[in-house]
């Protein structure tokens, strides 16, 4: 009575760094916080209840109000009989330093498979089997057949509550490392017994990109090829097996055009090359602006070289690396989430936006060190709507594209839909 039970289908790897530990599978320490997150929100929406904001103090200083806080402060201070439900929900009955609900979460795997990411495996999207932290903390990509998720819970309204925004919460969640990259993609199995519907039906309104192969490699393939065509473009040289020709598979970043037509910013890549390399060109407001997509250590530039422009003296070769360093902005999550789904007639790859605050990435000083030099530039003073831009973006694409490798031997037709 007291208990909800969900079988859940993985259908991407889970990457783990505690392989060697019992239970190294999805854990309920990830789970429960982003579950009381995702549903705290949910009920702040629902009662128009601001959040994620700075609110001016008595001293002077500005205070970051959170979902948690308001909450919190709601469950406190009710203003609604909802609001006044709240407080029954919470851990400690609202009186703990750490807002949190009231209810506990068990998770079984069955027939875990563990595989230690070695340094010369190719896995899509990550890079952590490279360098020296490799082997302090080597990762594994772990999967299992099914997964039971056990939630108790005393309190009828936030168990109710629960039941109701759970399938909402798998949909847009994954789990593990590189999770906004598709790994840790999990979904109802068909062997639960709560009748809830397909993924479609808790993700309308939201872009998905199908294709015919049912594997997750070629589906983390895709989204590779997607995300880096938005934030950074492609540009691949190859040659034929067969013919010996040369071929260039080029396209620009959207994202760069995207923020020259929506807040006149020039992104960042003119401004590298001009302090770190010597190329010459017109600078205008240059911004770190793919900063807003999500952060990067550093920047690898690597210039292959051109078929069609085998001249070093009029097409330059380089290979080098520059660290980037910010003193209050140690990390910043992309605000575009993949959501990969195997189905027997193929793969759905769902384009989730996530509601984002930008004023602690906007208008913040970045160190950009290499080659024996260190160069600050700012973040654009405006954020991005990130709907817009996936909406242009897909637009621009059409209704179908061919996602390539970078040897020119395989590629994969994509279509582009959008639930309803």
């Amino acid at each position: 009575m007291y208990k909800l039970e969900f079988t859940l289908k993985q259908h991407t790897p889970l990457i783990h760094f505690q392989h060697d530990q019992a239970g190294a599978t999805l854990r309920a320490t990830e789970v429960k916080p982003k579950l009381d997150q995702f549903i705290i929100e949910k009920l702040l929406e629902e009662q128009n209840i601001r959040f994620d904001y700075y609110e001016p103090q008595t001293d002077g200083t500005q205070k970051f109000i959170t979902a948690r806080e308001a909450f919190g402060r709601c469950s406190d201070k009710p203003k609604t009989e909802d609001q006044k439900k709240w407080a029954s929900c919470l851990a400690g009955k609202g009186k703990n330093e750490h807002v949190s609900l009231d209810y506990k979460i068990t998770i079984l795997s069955v027939d875990t498979c563990i595989n230690v990411i070695s340094e010369d495996d190719k896995v899509p999207m990550y890079f952590g089997n490279m360098g020296d932290e490799y082997a302090e903390k080597p990762m594994s990509l772990i999967t299992c057949n099914k997964l039971k998720i056990s939630i108790f819970c005393l309190n009828d309204i936030l168990r109710s509550t629960i039941k109701k925004l759970f399938p909402y919460f798998i949909a847009r969640s994954n789990f593990g490392t590189r999770q906004n990259k598709g790994y840790g993609s999990f979904f109802f199995h068909e062997e639960d017994e709560n009748g809830f519907f397909t993924i479609d039906h808790y993700l309308k309104g939201n872009y998905c990109l199908k294709i015919r192969q049912n594997d997750w490699r070629n589906s983390l393939f895709v989204i590779n090829y997607y995300y880096q065509r938005l934030k950074s473009g492609v540009n691949y040289y190859y040659k034929d097996r067969n013919t010996g020709k040369a071929f260039t598979h080029y396209h620009p970043s959207f994202f760069r055009d995207f923020m020259y037509l929506n807040q006149s910013v020039q992104w960042e890549k003119p401004w590298l090359k001009q302090k770190f390399f010597p190329v010459t060109g017109v600078l205008n407001n240059p911004k770190f602006a793919r900063a807003l997509l999500g952060l990067s250590p550093r920047f690898e530039f690597k210039n292959k070289p051109n078929p069609s422009n085998p001249n070093p003296a009029t097409y330059p070769r380089f290979d080098f690396g520059v660290d980037v360093t910010s003193e209050t902005i140690l990390r910043h999550k992309s605000p575009i989430t993949f959501k990969p789904i195997m189905t027997e007639r193929g793969a759905e790859i769902y384009v989730l936006v996530e509601r984002r605050f930008w004023e602690p990435i906007c208008n913040q000083p970045f160190e950009f060190e290499g080659l024996g030099k260190t160069e600050d530039i700012y973040t654009p003073g405006n954020g991005i709507d990130t709907n817009l831009l996936i909406k242009e973006y897909n637009k621009n694409l059409g209704t179908s594209f061919t996602v390539f490798d970078f040897k020119g031997v395989k590629s994969i037709n994509v279509s582009i839909t959008i639930q309803s």
